[in-house]
């Protein structure tokens, strides 16, 4: 890890595969996120966050992991993303990177503004779209089987059909209860999320430049 002064952090990391190195800077008062190239992506005063959310989601061998910073306003939304496709993210020294910056930003809010809420999981539009995705499917499993019914191949669908349906059925179910939007996020101050985001994280981050 490349320290530049006792305030100041510099992380590197890959947010992707096919995804450029990028150089994240952490200060007491501000955040800035760079491209390979030293061009600066991004800038963000902490005095300007309002809140934050951690999310993580494993979809068809790919680990999505993001950290939003959100305004005051909720004018602007910062992001810091990883997605691995390592079978264990864990040996993957980018994701571990990434996890290192995250901790970083966590500990200066914490020292500098505790009380700021961080929810963890899904929220807003994105949460919407996930419990969509889940009714759609629950919907379209029960369609089969009652259309099964209804033309007389309900056999079929107590043999073959059977395993198919009812797994999208389940998965339906699971993403639409998981998501339901009226199922309010957990919610922790930034100071509690810090503590145990550092306990999970031990000593796993690498060094980097």
């Amino acid at each position: 890890m490349n320290e530049l002064t006792k305030e100041r952090k510099r992380v590197a990391y890959k947010p992707a595969l096919l995804v450029g190195r990028q150089f994240v800077e952490l200060g007491d008062t501000q955040f800035i996120c760079a491209d390979s190239e030293g061009t600066e992506k991004w800038r963000l005063a902490t005095a300007d966050i309002d809140r934050l959310a951690f999310i993580e989601n494993r979809i068809r061998g790919v680990k999505m992991s993001r950290l939003d910073l959100l305004t005051k306003d909720r004018a602007a939304r910062r992001s810091l993303i990883c997605n691995s496709t390592a079978t264990d993210p864990e040996s993957d020294l980018d994701y571990l990177a990434f996890r290192d910056a995250v901790a970083a930003v966590l500990d200066r809010l914490a020292a500098t503004r505790p009380d700021i809420p961080v929810t963890i999981g899904e929220y807003g539009r994105a949460r919407l779209s996930m419990f969509l995705v889940g009714a759609v499917a629950a919907l379209f499993a029960l369609g089969m089987a009652i259309a099964a019914v209804a033309s007389g191949r309900g056999d079929r669908l107590a043999g073959e059909g059977l395993v198919p349906v009812a797994a999208l059925l389940l998965f339906g179910l699971y993403f639409a209860w998981s998501y339901a939007p009226w199922r309010r996020g957990l919610r922790v101050p930034v100071k509690l999320f810090a503590k145990i985001f550092s306990e999970l994280n031990g000593d796993k981050a690498p060094d980097n430049s």
